[in-house]
């Protein structure tokens, strides 16, 4: 729960830098980036290492349209997951395409859009027993749905639960919540 904090104030300062102006609309973003914090669904994991972790990303916009005319976006995400506790982790890397679609209402600088990406991810799993350390790694294709809204200009916030596959038997699937800048 010491994260939440961070997501708040992480969202304030997005929210500050990411207002409008005129300069700034003048050339489209092609990139982005967002932090915030994720919640591992298997209770082996969480129970392992720690309730919630750190979510991080950045993606390149390829172009607006090439999927749907009606203001998709479309983008090459790269999505990092670490849960972490006592020297042991769970990190997870994802490169997807995904696709985010604006519904009807708000405006451009608020306006709400869901998507959905198609991608690999690749897990690893780090720990010790009994001194011995021990690395399990799994490579999987995965999907993410999401949901976000633009907060004024160029600052975003996102809900998105990947499916990643699994790791030793366990699944890496996660809840994330982040906040990030189009630039």
């Amino acid at each position: 729960m010491r994260l939440i904090p961070v997501a708040i104030s992480a969202l304030t300062l997005a929210i500050v830098v990411g207002r409008p102006a005129a300069a700034q609309d003048a050339a489209p973003s092609k990139y982005f980036a967002h932090v915030g914090f994720n919640r591992a669904l298997s209770n082996t994991v969480r129970d392992a290492l720690s309730d919630t972790g750190v979510a991080a990303g950045a993606g390149l916009i390829l172009r607006n349209g090439i999927v749907r005319s009606d203001g998709a976006q479309t983008s090459l995400d790269f999505d990092f997951l670490r849960n972490s506790a006592s020297g042991n982790r769970l990190d997870t890397a994802g490169l997807a395409f995904t696709v985010r679609i604006p519904t009807g209402a708000g405006n451009d600088a608020t306006k709400p859009y869901y998507g959905l990406g198609l991608g690999w991810y690749r897990s690893e799993a780090k720990g010790s027993i009994e001194g011995t350390t021990v690395t399990e790694r799994s490579t999987n294709f995965g999907t993410k749905f999401l949901l976000g809204a633009n907060v004024g200009g160029k600052a975003f916030a996102e809900a998105s639960y990947i499916v990643s596959g699994k790791l030793a038997g366990e699944k890496t699937d996660s809840v994330n919540f982040t906040v990030g800048l189009r630039f």
